[in-house]
């Protein structure tokens, strides 16, 4: 009776397990389509954005739009009927300084410019918005829809979906302007390119092929058929336009066809040798389940030894270098950042004189001084010994740089409470600004570096910038330091005449002393 008990609980279980399996397969399919098609939609505004930027930012395009008698040549091989063939944008006018229409591309062929009055009116607000800036109230999603695509710097454009002629559509109007600082155009003076892409021709096609989805379909109203399922498609300002509709992909009952009798003949002969299976696994199991979790807590504290240091647990160079990589990745769309390298002053007396426990705890401390004024964004990492490294993201300017560089000072000026008494230390900073000062990870660090040897020069316990000139005295400095090692090697004599640099705080930037040595 309890095996009979078992092996029918078994077999309901495995019925229940696969049925709740082909729906779960079916509902995630199903809204994964949904999610796919909705961001497909969504981002075909943008796309057309970044489609007119290929052409709208560009010196030849100022120059031809604004001829008395367009070169219909030109025209067709790079504006209207190019866009056409190349990205199928369906309507392409250009428009002068004074919004009226001097050419009109419709589906690739040169049409009247009356034309445009047709479409006009629904296009004026996007047009007003584009020359004046203006936004209406639009949602912050919709205000934002296309930008992340454009990659110029120059690019002037409004993009929205909208309800044109009746039909769905994705409309963008981009001044057409230079792609170099060479040529000037009066304010005010720019042509317009203006694209419309109708979401409910070729584009659900493409919409199609891109999503794997069929029988894809538009309607004005929200009836689907049997089976089918529907994704609302809203104007930018929260009007609806209409819905997007198809039958969706079941790889859950696909799949219930294929594997259901099988299933159901491997659930018998399982559940025919569970009792077994039960008793002789129990104890191993147990034991296996205490390793399994013995080994995940040695690799996660493997892991965080990998990337962090032991004394402080703040983030190694490995980690810090890494999340420097990501910062520069988004400083090249736009973000500004800035590196700081520390290294605490007569930290070695503390050691010599307190010892080596008292120097760790001073180091920890120190670390815990750095974390506490840094946002959760910002990284400090303690490179070895006393070096530390602070990455401050998402700043305005040197502003930000230089109110951490003042509260690290003013930090590290309060005594630190040791295990023998009380110790009092300072802190030279180096800093550099990026991406003015390059974009390169390793010359990022060393330029930091320069500045913080610059600061522990001119009388530590302060904070310098990396300047260009930096970078030419240690330069120059190597060159005399391998001129005297060749004329001491070689046995030769040699005069050196000796008339000191001056920094701005008067010491000088390389001294005798450490010209000798």
């Amino acid at each position: 009776m309890p095996v009979a008990a078992v092996t029918l609980a078994a077999l309901s279980l495995a019925a229940f397990s696969i049925f709740w399996a082909v729906r779960e397969s079916n509902d995630v399919s199903v809204e994964r389509q949904l999610k796919t098609t909705d961001r497909t939609i969504r981002a075909i505004v943008g796309e057309l954005a970044q489609q007119q930027e290929m052409v709208a930012v560009w010196n030849d395009a100022v120059e031809q739009v604004k001829k008395p008698e367009l070169d219909l040549d030109w025209i067709d091989a790079n504006l209207g009927p190019w866009l056409y063939r190349t990205f199928g944008q369906d309507q392409v006018f250009i428009l002068n300084a004074s919004d009226e229409p001097i050419d009109a591309t419709i589906n690739g062929n040169h049409v009247s410019v009356d034309t445009f009055e047709a479409i006009r009116p629904g296009l004026d607000s996007l047009i007003k918005e584009l020359r004046t800036g203006s936004r209406p109230q639009a949602d912050a999603q919709a205000k934002l829809t296309g930008s992340p695509y454009l990659t110029s710097g120059r690019a002037v454009h409004e993009a929205h979906l909208l309800d044109l002629l009746n039909r769905p559509a994705a409309a963008s109007a981009m001044q057409i302007v230079p792609d170099t600082d060479d040529m000037v155009q009066e304010p005010g003076s720019e042509y317009v390119l203006v694209s419309v892409r109708f979401l409910d021709d070729s584009f659900l096609k493409q919409l199609s092929d891109r999503n794997l989805i069929e029988g894809l379909r538009f309607a004005r109203s929200n009836e689907p058929r049997e089976g089918e399922v529907s994704v609302p498609l809203r104007s930018d300002f929260g009007d609806m336009i209409g819905y997007f509709l198809w039958r969706p992909e079941l790889p859950g009952t696909r799949i219930l066809y294929v594997i259901g009798p099988s299933a159901a003949v491997v659930s018998a002969l399982m559940v025919a040798v569970m009792v077994w299976l039960v008793r002789s696994l129990h104890t191993s199991t147990s034991r296996l389940e205490a390793t399994v979790v013995e080994l995940r807590a040695s690799e996660a504290h493997a892991q965080h030894l990998a990337f962090h240091d032991v004394l402080t647990g703040l983030p190694n160079r490995a980690l810090f270098d890494d999340r420097f990589e990501q910062a520069l990745a988004r400083t090249r769309r736009g973000e500004k950042l800035a590196v700081l390298t520390l290294d605490l002053d007569r930290f070695k007396n503390v050691n010599d004189t307190l010892g080596h426990h008292a120097g760790d705890k001073l180091i920890r401390d120190f670390g815990g001084r750095l974390s506490g004024l840094l946002r959760a964004t910002d990284t400090v990492a303690r490179l070895g010994g006393d070096e530390f490294a602070i990455l401050q993201t998402d700043i305005s300017g040197r502003m930000d740089a230089e109110s951490l560089c003042l509260r690290i000072l003013e930090a590290v000026h309060q005594p630190f409470d040791l295990l023998s008494g009380q110790a009092f230390v300072g802190v030279s900073i180096g800093a550099v600004m990026v991406p003015e000062a390059g974009l390169d990870r390793v010359d990022l660090m060393r330029k930091a570096d320069i500045a913080l040897y610059h600061a522990k020069h001119e009388g530590r316990d302060c904070h310098r910038y990396f300047e260009m000139t930096m970078d030419e005295t240690v330069k120059r400095r190597a060159t005399i330091e391998e001129e005297l090692r060749e004329a001491l090697a070689s046995g030769t004599g040699l005069k050196v005449y000796y008339q000191p640099q001056v920094a701005a705080s008067g010491h000088p930037i390389i001294g005798l002393e450490a010209l000798i040595r």
